[in-house]
């Protein structure tokens, strides 16, 4: 077993090892793709539309954070080799064109407005984005 976190294991069973950490977790309203991990990096505020020249090849690898971000958007990010993208709006439709694509090297979440404001205090570290499983993990 691995664990993307650092910690003390809490206990074993058959199902699950639970682990102590310092650290948050965040868990979205709608995910898909891979386990990721990158820095966490603000690209817009949470009520903003994410451009296109806010996405640049610096953040290869990294975790992106921002709010309404279009296809056209994701597609870039991911194009340039964004680790994950964490929105406050995706268009339903964009969304389910992305798990269709089945990108699994990527992460794409959808997190609320509450969480984005939560997020923004961790800029800079790292973060290990599970999209199947719907979470952020941010060891402090």
């Amino acid at each position: 077993v691995i664990s993307p976190v650092q910690g003390t294991v809490r206990s074993i069973d058959e199902e699950k090892v639970d682990i102590d950490f310092n650290g948050i977790i965040v868990f979205a309203k709608q995910g898909m793709g891979s386990m990721r991990k990158g820095f966490l990096t603000i690209v817009s505020k949470a009520d903003e539309d994410v451009l296109l020249t806010d996405i640049v090849q610096e953040h290869q690898n990294k975790v992106l954070l921002g709010g309404h971000f279009s296809r056209q958007i994701i597609q870039k990010a991911f194009g340039i080799g964004a680790a994950s993208v964490l929105a406050t709006s995706i268009d339903e439709g964009d969304f389910f064109h992305f798990e269709e694509a089945k990108l699994w090297n990527t992460s794409l979440l959808l997190i609320a407005s509450v969480d984005y404001n939560e997020l923004m205090g961790y800029q800079g570290r790292e973060a290990v984005v599970e999209g199947m499983h719907k979470r952020i993990i941010i060891h402090v």
